[in-house]
């Protein structure tokens, strides 16, 4: 099983995330419903939930933090920062 190292949403800049998509056709519609759920939980951007993602070349990461919204290829969480959907494995309510 692959390490999964958690960190803050402000180190997000430092990551190369990963270009390719990480999941199958599946898996794919239950990350968009998972997504949508999370963007529900709290307008406010008090919903915090526990995002997983692969980088370029260091492996799993996940970060905590609220969604405020998501486009056709980002996720845009509390703070401005942004995550690519492709990249996206998991998300935890």
């Amino acid at each position: 099983m692959d390490k999964i190292i958690k960190i803050n949403k402000t180190e997000l800049n430092k990551i190369s995330f990963a270009r390719l998509e990480v999941l199958d056709a599946k898996a794919k519609n239950e990350r968009t419903t998972r997504l949508k759920a999370a963007i529900g939980m709290h307008k406010d951007g008090t919903g915090k939930v526990e995002i997983t993602f692969q980088t370029a070349n260091r492996g799993k990461f996940k970060v905590v933090c609220p969604i405020i919204t998501a486009g056709k290829e980002y996720i845009e969480i509390k703070g401005g920062q942004t995550i690519p959907i492709i990249s996206v494995l998991k998300i935890s309510l």
